[in-house]
């Protein structure tokens, strides 16, 4: 038998054509927006990010975030709040609460080796150390920093005393409701308010007081699905 010639078949078949490119780049420029998860990945705005870390945005751009300097230190346990005291006049102060329920004075920054002693303790309450803080300034002109923390009390710092303020009708008390419910303070309209712990019940002083007779306003008919008051905050509509 005469010998026949030998096909490859990768010989016969046909080459494929490179494939036209489909794809395209571009330049996005930072996302100036900030965080924003709320929007899917395709399609979402180029001027957000789902994720930054140790940047911060600026009008034109972003910024390294610069890093931390230690300031204070053997504060026992955790440091849950920070509350500054800024009068108008005189120097600023600055605090924080750890969660034992001390709070030390971290206006000056200290060795490492120094040990801070407490400016005032209070160790009552159902969350030691975390305190909702504010200042204000009475039409007299003295100047507070008042700290509620739940359950544990009110407390005023007018620079130089630390005094809690109790139920009573004397100078500096609350008539109308234990002060140790109060769980969140904030201002509205020059009024002190607060919120009773786990109700739906928030109480005001008259104009330009720290303490005094408190009245009660009831937010729980407007609360349909149930709950409690956590929390009162300022929002306008047509401010800027």
């Amino acid at each position: 038998m005469a010998l026949q010639p030998y096909n490859n078949p990768r010989r016969s078949v046909p080459r494929r054509a490179s494939v036209t490119q489909t794809h395209e780049a571009y330049a996005f420029g930072a996302p100036l927006k900030g965080i924003d998860v709320s929007q899917p990945l395709p399609g979402g705005d180029p001027q957000t990010a789902i994720r930054m870390q140790n940047l911060i945005p600026r009008v034109l751009g972003l910024q390294l975030r610069r890093g931390y300097t230690r300031w204070v230190s053997n504060m026992g346990t955790e440091i849950r709040s920070i509350m500054q005291y800024h009068p108008a006049l005189g120097d600023a102060k600055m605090f924080c609460a750890n969660s034992a329920g001390d709070i030390f004075d971290v206006t000056a920054a200290q060795p490492s080796t120094v040990t801070p002693t407490p400016v005032l303790s209070v160790t009552t309450g159902v969350a030691k150390g975390e305190w909702t803080s504010l200042n204000y300034t009475t039409p007299a002109g003295v100047h507070y920093l008042l700290m509620v923390t739940p359950a544990g009390g009110y407390w005023v710092y007018n620079g130089t005393t630390w005094t809690e303020i109790v139920a009573g009708t004397g100078p500096l008390q609350i008539d109308g409701v234990d002060p140790k419910t109060f769980s969140y303070i904030t201002v509205f309209k020059n009024r002190v308010i607060f919120i009773e712990h786990e109700t739906t019940r928030a109480w005001y002083l008259p104009v330009g007081e720290v303490a005094g007779v408190a009245t009660e306003f009831d937010f729980g008919a407007m609360f349909s699905n149930g709950g409690e008051l956590v929390m009162l905050l300022n929002w306008t509509y047509d401010g800027g």
